[in-house]
């Protein structure tokens, strides 16, 4: 991520994961084949592959967003967790309750 908060990728790029969209990001999580970031007004951009849905964000505002292997995790403005995409050993629909 620059100064300016475009995000700049590298490396494998097979599935297109190392071309960001542009915008404004505040951070920037990458995972196996997808690419995640989290804007400036808190919602979450992803590109990349999307076999299992972890590049389709669900909407919403959030704190902070990390990509997983096949899945992706973020924390809602209102702190819950919230997890898309694969879900092959229970990664999104057994999410933990927040405190």
């Amino acid at each position: 991520m620059t100064f300016s908060g475009s995000v700049e990728c590298w490396g494998s790029d097979y599935y297109g994961q190392s071309v960001p969209p542009s915008g404004t990001f505040v951070s920037v999580s990458g995972g196996y084949d997808h690419t995640c970031g989290l804007t400036s007004s808190g919602s979450v951009k992803c590109w990349g592959r999307d076999l299992y849905g972890q590049s389709t964000p669900p909407s919403g505002t959030f704190k902070s967003v990390s990509a997983g292997g096949r899945h992706t995790c973020g924390i809602t403005s209102s702190g819950s967790v919230e997890c898309w995409g694969g879900d092959t050993y229970g990664q999104v629909t057994h999410t933990p309750a927040g405190p």
